[in-house]
């Protein structure tokens, strides 16, 4: 944003840990209906059934992909449009898309979406950052908390 003479600044508080988790159901059920109806039900066997890894994991995992890759460039998923929330750097700049692909990669990895419990303000605290967050130099902000500052020009 810019005024004639002067600059407005951004400031972006972080999203609280209550809305990243409203983010990660709200995306995950707008994701797993999609795999339901692209993979046949018969071919979704038994948890007791070994090979139920080699058919269902893969495409989820692509999907899920493939989902946060076209939203996020955005800045945005559906869940973060219902939040009020968005993807930001750390220095609250716009994401590029190589930040989205990296936190994308990351998300793939076992163990992303529990980071959260063991990473910087484990959920006890107001907001909560995970693997995808920390390892891209990221962060999910609240659109309802931007706080914009003039900057006068000497």
């Amino acid at each position: 944003m810019k005024d004639v003479d002067n600059q407005l600044l951004k400031i972006y508080y972080k999203a609280s840990f209550q809305k990243r988790m409203a983010n990660y159901f709200i995306d995950g059920l707008v994701v797993l209906p999609i795999i339901w109806i692209i993979i046949p039900s018969k071919m979704i066997p038994s948890f007791e059934f070994l090979p139920f890894v080699n058919v269902f994991i893969p495409p989820f995992l692509l999907l899920k992909a493939i989902y946060y890759l076209i939203f996020e460039m955005n800045g945005f998923t559906l869940g973060k449009l219902i939040t009020k929330t968005k993807v930001v750097k750390e220095n609250n700049l716009p994401t590029k898309p190589v930040d989205i692909i990296a936190r994308t990669l990351v998300r793939l990895l076992p163990f992303n979406a529990v980071s959260f419990l063991w990473g910087e303000n484990n959920g006890r605290n107001s907001y909560a950052t995970g693997w995808h967050d920390q390892w891209t130099k990221t962060k999910v902000v609240d659109l309802t908390k931007e706080k914009v500052i003039p900057i006068e020009q000497p």
